[in-house]
């Protein structure tokens, strides 16, 4: 494998090709890099020489993205060969689409971490900017040329992955001068990218998704997964809501009608808000469910949670404004923020998630603020929020903090997005053991009344709830399809904005569903399956903890919230997530980096950018060995929000995507590539 300290020369190298020349630049790569492949540094240079800088490097490189413009303000027309690791990123891509880079955003992620472009690092170019690094690397990546720029008949083109086409058919013009300056922030999703498709050589630990045979439709049929499971006969009608507090049409509340005529409906264009029957049973499940406390709430289908959230955020915020939101969190919130060009800022966090003070003292003190510092950003009107297992902590709030937040919401104005997509996987308190075995009975975490936590908009008196639940963790994630909940005026425009972009939920999707919810499961086997999901749940929790504790180097102790060591964590009682802490104040080249730093007379800025540097980079090492080792898990750094300067680095495991027997051994996997770390 490639490590930082090789890569960095490999880099380091391709600088000076610029500068003196390819074979003398070639010479130093191969001297440099002795445990790296050849082909690796010959690709890439030949990659580099295929695409001269002065052409890379173009007056237009980057057009539409601001960032862009400002890197290449720092740079004189003589530097902006060396602009952007134009060579690598190319090399990176090339060898994904042949099928060979076996981990493309890692790779591209270790790129960015160590090149100098301009004699620069990211780092240093996004301190003098004042931006994110990760901006400056999305600018990198709007400078760098398409693979379609290189040309076939170069050594390189001719070694690019070919289509199966006649060589006469003209390859497409560039119209990247064209895109939109929105379009700079279309940068995919984070999380699915580090998602590999191509390997199944390794045990997923780092995807938060269900395993295939947690689906409930089997070949196309319908199966219980479970035993015992018999399916309710259909239902002649769903629950009906019928007091003052519901303003629905009756027509929401039609289960009579054939299922050939409910089918016809979901093959065509039917209604927004999804088939009358299903909204319906949704309707009614959340009715029982959770109690809204104020006439006048809705319920509809979203294409899934992201583009509730999505939706949710233009209904509310202009381009420009600040949006609140836990200081670790779900990367795909900070995607959508960034599509709409909003301002997210991160909320201290504790054991019980979210801090209701550190809430209060920022809105308190935001307009004093925004007068002092100049900044002109209004005061935030949407906080986001994950309220059970935590995605990616697996914190759970109680009650109490649930409370103290609502409360302060109504003092400051502040619409609640309250995404819940986890709240049926309760598993219960860690008991011991590693899964193996009965022990789903209550003395073992599952309770025999099955509970769910008061939901936001179980308090929610108002109307400033939006409430995002998705059927992705419980039935299927290629269902692409959630309920949202939420006063009727906010409803209105989110159908709105769905009628005239995604559209309905699609018509097979809805079918699907109706079919088991409202024809064979009924409310109590939709219970039944969420219960008996929790379990199989609790098991591959206990299967990963189990072995963790005792693989990981952990201190000696039995409260598992308060243990020392090099690697922490708290036991999830909700959700599918693992947040291990990394302490990494004991390991050698990090003492060493502090103690040059103590010595350096630098600002103390510089030095802490430089430890945060080293993070970031031992972060990522750790993700890439594990998978050297035959495990994925998934950096840390995804989920931050802004830069913490503590001697820290995360990785976040799922137990949600493999058995137990899997999981255990993806545990023990990640176990020794740590302890080969702090040996």
């Amino acid at each position: 494998m490639i490590d930082l300290l090789q890569l960095n020369c490999t880099c380091s190298s391709l600088v000076a090709c610029e500068s003196r020349g390819w074979e003398d630049g070639k010479r130093t790569a191969i001297r440099m890099t002795q445990k790296v492949s050849p082909d690796f540094v010959h690709a890439t240079i030949k990659l580099a020489k295929a695409s001269p800088p002065g052409r890379q490097a173009r007056a237009d490189a980057g057009v539409g993205h601001p960032v862009a413009g400002q890197i290449r303000g720092l740079t004189t027309r003589r530097d902006r060969g060396s602009l952007s690791p134009r060579p690598l990123l190319i090399y990176s891509e090339t060898m994904a689409r042949s099928g060979k880079m076996w981990y493309l955003p890692n790779f591209v992620e270790l790129v960015f971490s160590t090149i100098t472009p301009a004699h620069q690092s990211s780092l240093q170019i996004s301190h003098r900017l004042v931006q994110t690094r990760d901006q400056v690397i999305r600018a990198y990546i709007t400078m760098a040329p398409s693979i379609s720029q290189i040309p076939e008949t170069s050594s390189v083109g001719s070694t690019l992955p070919k289509k199966a086409t006649a060589s006469t058919i003209p390859q497409p013009i560039s119209v990247t001068d064209l895109f939109s300056t929105e379009s700079s922030t279309f940068t995919g999703s984070a999380l699915k990218a580090t998602a590999i498709q191509s390997r199944h050589d390794f045990i997923p630990l780092g995807i938060g998704r269900p395993s295939a045979e947690l689906y409930p439709w089997k070949n196309g049929d319908v199966s219980s997964y479970f035993s015992g499971l018999e399916a309710p006969a259909p239902i002649p009608s769903a629950p009906v809501l019928q007091d003052e507090h519901t303003a629905h049409s009756s027509s929401l509340h039609r289960t009579d009608r054939p299922l050939e005529v409910i089918s016809n409906e979901a093959f065509t264009y039917g209604p927004t808000p999804g088939v009358t029957e299903l909204v319906s049973f949704l309707t009614s499940h959340v009715g029982a469910t959770h109690s809204p406390q104020y006439r006048g709430w809705r319920t509809c289908l979203s294409t899934g949670s992201t583009a509730g959230i999505e939706i949710s955020l233009r209904i509310f915020c202009n381009r420009g404004d600040a949006v609140l939101v836990e200081e670790k969190t779900y990367p795909g919130f900070m995607e959508a923020s960034a599509l709409i060009g909003l301002r997210p800022v991160a909320v201290g966090m504790d054991d019980d998630g979210l801090r209701a003070d550190l809430l209060e003292e920022m809105l308190s003190s935001w307009d004093a603020a925004a007068a002092r510092d100049g900044h002109g950003v209004r005061k935030p009107r949407v906080l986001y929020t994950i309220p059970t297992g935590q995605n990616p902590t697996g914190i759970t709030q109680p009650l109490a903090r649930r409370r103290e937040i609502y409360a302060v919401a109504q003092r400051h104005g502040l619409i609640i997005i309250e995404d819940d997509p986890y709240v049926y996987l309760q598993m219960g308190a860690y008991h011991g053991g590693d899964g193996v075995g009965d022990n789903d009975g209550p003395a073992n975490g599952v309770a025999a009344a099955y509970e769910l936590p008061t939901s936001y908009l179980s308090l929610d008196t108002e109307g400033r709830v939006i409430r995002l639940d998705s059927f992705s963790k419980i039935m299927a994630p290629g269902l692409r399809a959630g309920w949202v909940t939420a006063s009727d005026q906010i409803i209105t425009k989110f159908l709105a904005y769905t009628e005239n972009t995604c559209g309905i939920v699609s018509g097979v999707t809805q079918l699907l569903l109706y079919n088991l919810l409202c024809r064979q499961w009924g409310e109590p086997g939709f219970k039944r399956w969420r219960e008996e999901l929790a379990k199989t749940y609790r098991r591959r929790r206990d299967a990963v903890v189990g072995v963790c504790l005792r693989e990981l180097p952990m201190a000696n102790g039995q409260d598992l919230a308060t243990r020392k060591g090099v690697c922490t964590f708290r036991v999830p009682e909700q959700g599918m997530f693992l947040w291990i802490n990394i302490d990494v104040s004991g390991h050698a080249a990090y003492v060493e980096l502090m103690r040059e730093a103590e010595r350096d007379s630098s600002e103390k800025e510089v030095v802490a950018a430089k430890l945060r540097a080293w993070r970031a980079a031992f972060e990522a090492q750790l993700v890439v060995d594990s998978l050297d080792n035959g495990v994925q898990v998934t950096r840390g750094g995804l989920f931050q929000l802004g830069e913490k300067d503590k001697h820290e680095v995360y990785i976040r495991m799922t137990f949600a995507a493999a058995n137990e027997a899997e999981l255990a051994e993806g545990a023990r996997r990640f176990a020794e590539v740590v302890r080969r770390h702090f040996p």
